[in-house]
């Protein structure tokens, strides 16, 4: 008897992820997905104040472990660029008694131009050794590389909209399409066979989306080599300024799969919350302009929000793709509690969808 029970159970849960595995869905999924590398193509980098390539230079020459030994490097650097450029008016006065030879006077002010022009570069690098001494005070280990494209990707490693819309459009037609496969008479006729119906509905969508949630994660990472290369997924994720709250001491792919199961448990959210909205608005149409203003709104409103507040909401704006870099715990919790919340809102409007 438990093993026909089983089967049933196990042959429904293959019928509902039928319904999400359509040529269509596959193939605007993958569409939608390959975007994201495109969009590398028309990317165009910030621009700074000071040379890229001498930048590059000194976190070449520096790269590895932060030691002692490359704080020393960074102040004896700092003197050798203060001492030529402290003596432009005495070398000038100097070739101008006859003290220097013409050949001597365009030397010194060959390597001031050099001085000049690396100086900005290498305040930027004595200032991210001044951000590793702190770190080396508190016990993290920093790795000198060139960080600044990971960190301009990381930067803007946010939400994933495209993602988003997927998950809201094709799940309300999913949750809409009992009367098209006629499951509201075969499962649906009974509290139970609705209570059943509706967990093998969630489980597949949660299926599907988990599988999304990786698969969209790799075309991410895809996007990240083609602009920064392959070689930084093991840097510590605190090398870089802009994680210098970041209380995980993780590396960068650490980070990223962090970040991954944030995103598969706040889709999980997602499928409830479409669920619910689902059995409270009945039409669909209807259903999708709710869902993408619960979803949306919060999102494109959380720039303009305080940072406190911007933190304390992050993970809990009804979106989970907006990631802090200090609460990804955080996240993952209000996930949960937001599956728990809508359950049970879902659970006391249950009725056929």
């Amino acid at each position: 008897m438990k093993n026909n029970m089983r089967g049933g159970t196990a042959q429904l849960l293959g019928f509902e992820l039928k319904k999400l595995l359509t040529a269509v869905n596959i193939i605007v999924f993958l569409i939608l997905m390959l975007v994201k590398p495109l969009i590398m193509l028309w990317y165009y980098p910030p621009e700074y104040d000071f040379n890229l390539n001498f930048y590059r230079e000194y976190t070449e020459t520096l790269y590895g472990e932060h030691t002692p030994e490359k704080s020393q490097y960074i102040l004896d650097e700092r003197a050798r660029l203060d001492d030529i450029i402290s003596k432009e008016r005495e070398t000038a006065d100097a070739f101008t008694n006859g003290e220097l030879t013409a050949e001597e006077y365009d030397r010194y002010n060959t390597e001031l131009i050099r001085a000049s022009n690396r100086y900005p570069a290498f305040e930027r690098a004595a200032a991210h050794c001044e951000y590793f001494d702190s770190l080396s005070e508190s016990g993290k280990t920093p790795w000198w590389f060139y960080e600044l494209p990971l960190s301009e990707f990381l930067a803007g490693f946010g939400a994933d909209p495209l993602f988003l819309v997927f998950i809201i459009v094709f799940g309300l037609r999913f949750f809409g399409a009992d009367e098209l496969y006629g499951m509201s008479l075969s499962v649906g006729a009974t509290p139970y066979g609705r209570q059943k119906r509706s967990a093998l509905g969630i489980a597949a969508l949660v299926i599907f989306c988990t599988v999304g949630c990786v698969i969209s994660m790799g075309f991410d990472m895809l996007s990240l080599v083609m602009r920064c290369g392959g070689e930084y997924f093991n840097m510590p994720i605190c090398s870089m300024e802009i994680f210098a709250d970041c209380g995980y001491d993780v590396t960068v792919l650490q980070y990223l799969l962090l970040i991954l199961l944030v995103r598969i448990t706040w889709s999980a959210a997602l499928c409830v919350i479409l669920l619910t909205v689902k059995r409270l608005v009945k039409n669909t149409y209807a259903s999708l302009a709710v869902s993408a203003a619960v979803i949306f709104i919060p999102l494109a409103a959380a720039n303009a929000l305080p940072d406190w507040l911007k933190t304390t909401l992050a993970g809990s704006q009804l979106t989970g793709f907006s990631v802090a870099e200090t609460s990804l715990d955080v996240s993952v919790i209000a996930a949960v509690a937001t599956i728990a919340v809508f359950f049970a809102i879902s659970a006391s409007f249950r009725r056929k969808l």
